[in-house]
Order: structure tokens, then C-alpha cells, then sequence
């Protein structure tokens, strides 16, 4: 087989992983309003559930990190699926909140291996030019878990019951992890079950090498070198830098605001509060709720691989897409919450698109840790920056429970409550577009001393228009 084949398989295989974690990790947000009945809850309560999930998600992720780079991505990709099969079923036959809390955990703690296992995987078996756009093509493929929790699962929950829908998912668990065991390879030297007809096959370390020097020498979008880059501890991914050090780089925490904007609007949408609130504020039943989320789905398969193409043509220009995309969010929100309830549907249908081109720009995130760490820190710094936007959309989901229970009083929730809940977003938002600015800025200034000069736009549009 060709390398590129292969390099295809064994990024589908661990995609698999990341797709039942996006069913499992998604699923709740369907069951929502089912499981306020299931359990006897309120709205404060509820949001516990994505608050252990996710807090055990954003939490674990510096630990796996840690034991990506020492165990690779195929140990922390089965085993993760294992866990998540663990906690799907526990939710299956919880019948008390304790039981349905420790349920979540696990399945946070599962989740919170698969992304990351994969965007490790992307840098050893494809080239630094192709990496952006795997990346995107994860997030579309992975997201296609949306898919499985609001068609079938939606449908076997409504139809059959609570325990086949959650046991349901376990069996797609069980099924990926064992996937992942047997064919899932941390990079190409471990590939023994056919022969790649590319010799010498890429290493982390080459893959490192490579985009060290792709980052001086091939900057369509106008950076120039003006004198030699100074050699960073690690790039080669022969040194490894220390963590401190990783931690100070204002690029891994572009990084962090990066996916801290674009990951939390879409995650305290699809995780919790979009059902309920398309329920209530737009009066649609659970059904049609949980196919309009589908819009997010598709459109994020067309918005992917843009964004990852233009992330790879103008790497020093990237926080211009995550403030272009996070702008159009608020904007977008804004005029669904001052629009009378229900707001019109081509408003909501505008709203779901924006949310989805959200998600491929908190990947962006992901490009930043790679072009900053090495390759033996790359697990530890994608775990950092995956922190970002699962620490925002803990705050921001239990924030919004805590308003609706205040503003209703006990009363049954109307439209005028989630108004003034999903308003509570735009503390985040504006503590992000913040600190996105500062660590841009400080990176700019390290890459100015290091010779690294990003040329005016306007040089830019004029060396295209030479071009053509």
C-alpha cells in the first residue's frame, strides 16, 4: 500500500474513536428534558451533568497530555473508548442522579482522550502542509457523532426508551476501541501489516523538521525572514523542551483563546442548552429540535476544509479568522435574543451556520500548538490548548442553569428566561476576544526579535495581483 492510503486508514480508524466520543459527549443535550423527568431535577441541577462532564474533560486534559507523549495516541484511544463505553452504560441503568453523575464522569473522562489522541496522530503520518486540513477533516468526520445522537439516538430514546439508547452507544464504544487497538499505529515505522511503498517513512521528528523549515521559507502569506530564526529547544524534535517552557509560549496560548472563542458557543449549544432552548423558545418538538442541530453537522463539513486551507495559506494571519468567525457569532446571537420569541427560522438557521463555522475555527487552536511545541511536548501542548474552550463552556453552561432556575422563579421556563441566560455568553466572549488580542501581540513582538516579519496586507494583495 502507498503511504498516503495508509496514512488515510489509520486516521479513519482513530477518527471512529473521536465520532462515538462526539455521540456520547453530544448525547445528554438530546436527553435533556427527558432527564429532568427521569431524575425529578431543575434546570441548575441539570446543568451538573455537563458540568462533571465537561470539567473532567478540560480537566484531564494536561494529564493526557502527559501520557500521550509517553504512551502514544493507539493505548489512550482504545483504552479512552473503553472508559466511555464504561459510563454509557452506567447511564443506561442509572435511575438516581448520583449514579447518572458518575455515569457522566466517566464518560468525560473517556471523551477526553479521542480528540487529542488523533490531532497527535496527524503531525507523524502527514506532511506539515497537509496538517491543517486533517485537522479540520477530523472535526467534520469526528463530528458526524452529532449525527448518530440526533437521528438514531434521538429516535431509539423517544421510541424504545432511556436504557437501549445509552446501551446503545456502549456497544459503539466497545466496537471503536477494539479498532483502534488492532489497527490504529502511533506512527509509520509501527505499521507491520503491509509494506509502504514510500521509504523511509516520516517520523514525528522529520514531520517537526520539516515544518521548522516551512515556516521560514514558504509564507504565501508575506512573512519574511530577515535573518537567521534562532533555534528553538525541541523544533527539531530532536531536544525536548521542558514544560515551563511550553506554558510561556504566547503561541500555545493563542492556542487556548482560540479554541476558548470558538469551541464554547457551539459546545453549551450541542451539549446542553440547544435542544431546550429550541424547544421552548422556538415551540418545536423534541424531534425537530434535535434534526435542526444537523444544520451544525452539515454546514461544518463545508466550512472545515476551507478554514483549513486558508490556516495553511496564511499561517501568521490565523487570528484573523478566529476574530472574523467569533464577531459573526455574537452578532448572530444578539439578534436572536432580541428578536421577539419564536425568532423567525431563517434567524435560527443563520444562528446553527456561524455556531458551525465556530467549531472549525477553535481547531485553528490546535495549528497553533503545532507550530509552537515540539514534537515530544505536542501531546502536552494540544492538551493545553483543548482546555481552553471546555473551561469556558463548564462556566458558561452552568452560569446559564443557575439564570434560568433565578429568572423562573420555580415557574415552569419560557422564552424570556433563556433570553436572559444564553445573554450571560458574552462574558466569556468578551473575556476571550481580550486575551486573544494580548497573546497575539506578544507573539508578534517574540517573532519580530527572532527576524520573523509579517509584511502589511497591503504588500500582500500586491504580490498576488504580480502573480497573476
Amino acid at each position: 500500500m502507498t503511504r498516503h492510503k495508509v496514512a488515510l486508514f489509520v486516521w479513519l480508524m482513530a477518527v471512529a474513536v473521536y465520532a462515538v466520543a462526539v455521540a456520547g459527549r453530544t448525547s445528554f443535550g438530546i436527553a435533556g428534558l427527558t432527564a429532568i423527568d427521569r431524575f425529578t431535577i431543575d434546570a441548575a441541577t441539570l446543568s451538573l451533568f455537563t458540568i462533571v462532564q465537561v470539567g473532567v474533560y478540560a480537566g484531564a486534559q494536561i494529564p493526557v497530555g502527559l501520557l500521550l507523549d509517553r504512551l502514544g495516541p493507539r493505548i489512550l484511544l482504545s483504552g479512552g473508548a473503553l472508559i466511555l463505553a464504561v459510563g454509557q452504560l452506567g447511564m443506561a441503568w442509572a435511575d438516581s442522579l448520583g449514579l447518572a453523575l458518575a455515569a457522566r464522569f466517566f464518560i468525560g473522562l473517556g471523551d477526553a482522550t479521542a480528540f487529542t489522541s488523533v490531532i497527535r496522530i496527524i503531525p507523524s503520518w502527514f506532511s506539515p502542509r497537509r496538517a491543517p486540513l486533517f485537522t479540520q477533516l477530523t472535526g467534520i468526520v469526528g463530528g458526524l457523532g452529532q449525527f448518530i445522537s440526533s437521528v438514531p439516538f434521538a429516535y431509539v430514546l423517544a421510541n424504545v426508551g432511556w436504557t437501549p439508547a445509552f446501551a446503545a452507544l456502549a456497544v459503539f464504544g466497545l466496537g471503536v476501541s477494539a479498532l483502534a487497538f488492532v489497527f490504529v499505529r502511533d506512527t509509520p515505522s509501527q505499521w507491520t501489516y503491509s509494506t509502504i511503498d514510500v521509504p523511509d517513512a516520516a517520523t514525528p521528528a522529520d514531520s517537526a523538521a520539516r515544518q521548522g523549515k516551512q515556516e521560514i521559507e514558504a509564507r504565501p502569506d508575506g512573512a519574511t525572514r530577515s535573518r537567521e530564526v534562532p533555534h528553538v529547544a525541541g523544533r527539531d524534535g530532536v531536544e525536548s523542551a521542558s514544560i515551563s517552557q511550553l506554558v510561556r509560549d504566547p503561541e500555545v496560548w493563542l492556542g487556548f483563546w482560540t479554541h476558548w472563542l470558538g469551541n464554547f458557543p457551539q459546545t453549551v449549544f450541542l451539549l446542553l442548552w440547544g435542544v431546550p432552548f429550541l424547544q421552548i423558545h422556538q415551540e418545536m418538538s423534541q424531534a425537530q429540535a434535535s434534526a435542526l442541530l444537523l444544520v451544525v453537522t452539515i454546514a461544518g463539513m463545508v466550512f472545515g476544509p476551507v478554514i483549513g486551507e486558508l490556516t495553511a495559506r496564511h499561517s501568521k494571519r490565523r487570528v484573523w479568522l478566529v476574530n472574523a468567525i467569533a464577531i459573526m457569532l455574537a452578532t448572530t446571537w444578539t439578534a436572536v435574543l432580541l428578536a421577539p420569541a419564536p425568532a423567525p427560522m431563517w434567524l435560527i438557521i443563520a444562528l446553527l451556520i456561524v455556531l458551525a463555522a465556530s467549531g472549525p475555527a477553535s481547531s485553528i487552536g490546535f495549528d497553533f500548538a503545532r507550530t509552537a511545541a515540539p514534537a515530544r511536548r505536542l501531546g502536552m501542548a494540544t492538551g493545553l490548548v483543548n482546555m481552553g474552550g471546555f473551561t469556558a463552556a463548564l462556566l458558561t453552561a452552568g452560569a446559564i442553569g443557575v439564570v434560568l432556575d433565578r429568572s423562573s422563579g420555580g415557574a415552569p421556563l419560557d422564552a424570556g428566561d433563556f433570553k436572559l441566560a444564553l445573554a450571560t455568553q458574552a462574558i466569556p466572549w468578551l473575556f476571550g476576544m481580550f486575551m486573544l488580542d494580548r497573546c497575539r501581540r506578544k507573539a508578534r513582538l517574540r517573532d519580530a526579535k527572532r527576524g520573523i516579519v509579517v509584511a502589511p496586507v497591503r504588500d500582500v494583495l500586491e504580490r498576488y495581483a504580480v502573480r497573476r
